[in-house]
């Protein structure tokens, strides 16, 4: 019960990286939340390990973390996503193919 009285009272400021994340008291259920979407992404198969080809443009990644709340304002989960950074594409050259470096969650 302390996780939650903890995170509610940042439950509007959602953590901005994974480093914020590992300082908050309820890190425990952001490393879970974390877990689970990575697992979800290998699961379903969303990506492959290759080599990129010369003068590829690579882009980024990022996790997004957003507490959820319920009716009544209490957090109710915590919520990751792995996300593109899409945007660093330029269209005619590289919207075919999407090449993004991620670390293992072991390097975070």
């Amino acid at each position: 019960m302390h996780f939650a009285m903890a995170a509610a009272e940042s439950a509007s400021d959602n953590p901005k990286s994974v480093e914020h994340a590992k300082r908050l008291k309820d890190w425990p259920e952001w490393d879970k939340s974390i877990q689970k979407e990575l697992d979800l992404h290998d699961k379903v198969g969303t990506w492959e390990l290759v080599e990129p080809p010369p003068n590829a443009n690579i882009i980024g990644s990022q996790l997004v973390l957003q507490y959820k709340q319920d009716a009544a304002g209490e957090i109710a989960s915590r919520k990751t996503r792995f996300i593109a950074q899409g945007f660093l594409q330029t269209e005619g050259i590289d919207y075919n193919e999407t090449f993004t470096p991620t670390a293992k969650l072991s390097a975070i």
